[in-house]
């Protein structure tokens, strides 16, 4: 009470609280004592937690990090999980040593900004689904690299044409990712390369099964069929998007925006047209990095270092 006796200075108003919060609780219809505290959920509870936690948004202004809390819960960003684990336990004794506040540990964490909700919101959907394209290039790369090695098991007469194959499938992979934003072209290519998987399997396996040894079976076919369920599983994934319901969602609700905006600006005198071209920019940025985003081989946001993997790998077969 003395903190929120700082700010509120009618004496009657402060009873009043405090008489609310000494009040108690009902818990499956018995009554408890509150001890400390703010009862959980209760309508005063967001204002005594403004009031309480200003001095944190002052600190945290102070020390220059970037936040953003609503009522008792709040958010800070940092650059690296190194960093974030440092900040986090120096504010969480701030927390307990100077304002004297108990810290849920279980709610308090550190996590990606692929993990990160706050109040219902996250920056997971078009971020999560790049990292994810990222993550099946380097897969795809490997698994490729791994049947590639393994066609060493092979005799010398079944193997070349084999390696042929390989080389003509990973070059049609190659240029169907080049293809884009030529999206018919980039799947005419990805036709080509579903139809080499078949030829690629049927000829390996019957120089496997032609061995005198089980080695052909046991290490290259499991390795092609790893290959070519990575190639699936990225293509599957270079086709899955936010579906334009919610394009068009978002678009009329930048529309409302504008429009609200607008209207409150015609009742408060001249119009500001810094105000009027920041907003648009702002607004008009937003959408263009939400759908670069999604869209990465559309755009300016490419995966063209990680679609460099397999070019290298390429060029190693030779």
């Amino acid at each position: 009470m003395t903190r929120v006796a700082r700010k509120v200075k009618d004496d009657r108003l402060l009873r009043l609280i405090g008489n609310y919060l000494r009040a108690g609780v009902m818990v499956e219809g018995v009554l408890q004592r509150t001890e400390e505290g703010t009862p959980q959920g209760g309508p005063a509870s967001p204002l005594l937690a403004n009031i309480l936690l200003d001095d944190l948004d002052k600190e945290l202004e102070k020390r220059g990090l970037p936040f953003v809390r609503y009522a008792d819960d709040f958010a800070i960003f940092a650059k690296s999980e190194r960093a974030a684990q440092r900040i986090m336990e120096s504010v969480t004794r701030y927390l307990t040593e100077e304002l004297r506040l108990v810290v849920n540990p279980t709610k308090s964490r550190v996590v990606s900004c692929a993990q990160f909700e706050y109040l219902g919101f996250s920056f997971a959907g078009a971020g999560s689904r790049f990292d994810a394209r990222r993550a099946l290039i380097v897969q795809e790369t490997n698994s490729i690299g791994t049947a590639w090695l393994r066609l060493e098991v092979l005799p010398e007469a079944s193997r070349a044409p084999l390696q042929a194959k390989f080389r003509e499938y990973v070059d049609t992979r190659i240029a169907a990712y080049r293809a884009f934003p030529d999206t018919a072209a980039a799947r005419a290519a990805l036709g080509r390369a579903r139809a080499m998987q078949g030829a690629i399997w049927s000829e390996a396996l019957t120089a496997a099964v032609a061995m005198p040894t089980t080695s052909g079976t046991i290490l290259l076919m499991p390795a092609l069929n790893a290959m070519f369920d990575d190639a699936s599983t990225r293509d599957a994934a270079l086709m899955a998007h936010l579906p334009v319901t919610i394009f068009a969602l978002l678009i009329f609700l930048v529309l409302c925006c504008g429009v609200l905006a607008g209207y409150g600006m015609t009742t408060g005198g001249p119009r500001s047209w810094l105000h009027l071209i920041g907003f648009s920019a702002v607004i008009t940025i937003m959408l263009y990095v939400i759908t670069d985003y999604e869209y990465p081989r559309r755009g300016r946001i490419t995966l063209a270092a990680y679609d460099r993997l397999m070019v290298d790998l390429r060029q190693e077969m030779q």
